[in-house]
């Protein structure tokens, strides 16, 4: 700003319309103090200027103030009832909040004064969107766009009411963005997800690939990118593309749980603790980071603190689990846990540690298994995978140990079956191979590879060789 303007406008006198003026002219400045000053001049002058309250509202707005921000959009209303920006403020500052019905009554109040207003159908279609309501969500998303022909983001909206069941029409909604707007990363974002959802993880790479060329200093693109490899197996991958996304955005509370999940599959638990505790430190409302901190703890084989996040987790998202209670309250704590667990959908397949001793229970009764101990070496490998004679499965190993492996394959395997893993790796000229049988399957998600524990039950010197060299 001019930095003559200032004294300029003080020129102009000392009545309310100067000293609003002088007011947005230290907003603009960033001396939200003095700003706020002068606001308040007005006020004593007339508690009655709708306009001065309405300024002072969107201080308090910038400010983070969102109480202060409400009650004087409110008496600017109270005063001048034909004041759009007022119920777009409003409608803003309720949807930060998460009060959505309120913010989409606010925003209707704005397009009662203003109907042909492109943008506030646009954000009125992404409030229905965010109530479930995708047939009205879409109404409003093709209102913006008739009205502005020109709103790339007006279809990228088209585009989400659609995603649930009409992929191919989501898809022409983000392509006809891109024409109008080619630089604009959300609709590269979403036809990657849409491209991983279908199991063309390429394209997805591409899409959220040429999301972060249009702008370096996103994290949501590296994100994205953390969750596919994450899918995958790629954990080093994952791992790397998650600390990108906290080094754009540290206070990134997904990233920083993902990232927890991370430690946890490559065996690093208390690495895993820590993510998880700056998850919730930026969102003390994850749910799910607080869960799988239970299970970290439990691997460690610290089940009393596990316990008090599981019932934790289960609270904060209103869920009771009698069953669990019981069994706590006559110290059936094993059976305690895989209830808390249960109710909390997570995988049922965690080993259970022989630290889990309280109440008299005998560590043989606990399910213990030597393997959480094992020092698991992290892999992206290409195998070959022999059930039967003469049936080959191009599959990847994940990470291995002395006792067992992790596998994902492109085709369902029997629980139960014997497999052979060979490796193109070759050691002493001898190719890594080992025998197994499959134990568990985690959870499947259409279009990801199936994934599957596998016990170990004979594998040759170079795999030995190996394990040991990589210690």
């Amino acid at each position: 700003m001019d930095e003559t303007f200032l004294p300029r406008i003080k020129r102009l006198g000392h009545g309310p319309q100067t000293r609003l003026a002088l007011a947005v002219a230290l907003v603009e400045q960033g001396d939200a103090a003095a700003a706020m000053a002068e606001c308040q001049a007005v006020l004593r002058w007339s508690d009655r200027y709708a306009l001065a309250h309405f300024v002072l509202a969107g201080i308090y707005s910038d400010l983070g103030r969102y109480d202060e921000a409400l009650t004087s959009s409110a008496r600017a209303l109270a005063f001048d009832q034909g004041i759009t920006e007022a119920h777009r403020l409003r409608s803003y500052i309720l949807a930060e909040t998460g009060h959505y019905p309120e913010a989409l009554a606010e925003r209707q109040a704005a397009l009662a004064l203003d109907p042909e207003n492109a943008l506030d159908h646009h954000r009125l279609g992404e409030l229905q969107l965010a109530m479930g309501q995708n047939k009205a969500a879409l109404a409003s998303f093709r209102e913006a766009a008739r009205l502005n022909p020109q709103m790339a983001v007006a279809y990228f909206g088209i585009a989400n009411a659609h995603l649930r069941h009409e992929e191919e029409e989501a898809i022409a909604a983000l392509e006809t963005a891109l024409r109008i707007s080619p630089g604009f990363p959300k609709a590269h974002l979403l036809l990657g997800d849409i491209a991983a959802s279908r199991g063309d993880h390429g394209g997805a790479i591409r899409h959220y690939r040429d999301a972060l060329s249009l702008n370096q200093r996103q994290a949501e693109p590296h994100f994205r990118l953390g969750e596919l490899h994450f899918h995958l197996g790629r954990f080093p991958t994952a791992l790397v593309e998650y600390r990108l996304a906290l080094v754009i955005k540290p206070r990134y509370a997904p990233a920083h749980h993902r990232l927890g999940n991370v430690y946890f599959r490559l065996g690093h638990y208390d690495l895993a603790i820590r993510q998880y505790e700056a998850a919730l430190t930026h969102n003390p409302n994850l749910a799910a980071a607080r869960a799988d901190t239970g299970d970290a703890l439990l691997a460690l084989g610290r089940w009393q603190e596990a316990i008090d996040h599981y019932r934790r987790a289960l609270a904060q998202v209103d869920l009771a689990c009698p069953e669990g209670e019981t069994a706590l309250g006559e110290e059936r704590f094993l059976e305690a846990i895989r209830a808390f667990r249960g109710r909390l959908g997570l995988d049922p397949a965690l080993i259970v540690p022989a630290a889990v001793e309280g109440g008299g229970l005998p560590p043989e009764t606990l399910g213990h298994d030597e393997r959480r101990a094992d020092q698991r070496l992290a892999l992206a490998m290409p195998v070959d995978v022999r059930a039967r004679p003469g049936s080959y499965l191009g599959a990847t190993l994940v990470n291995v140990s002395k006792h067992g492996l992790l596998l994902d394959s492109p085709e369902p395997v029997a629980l139960g079956s014997e497999i052979e893993v060979i490796t193109g790796l070759e050691l002493g000229g001898q190719k890594l191979a080992a025998r197994g049988r499959i134990v568990r399957q985690e959870d499947w998600t259409a279009g990801l590879p199936y994934r599957y524990g596998v016990a170990l039950l004979e594998r040759n010197e170079a795999w030995e060789q190996y394990l040991a060299e990589t210690a």
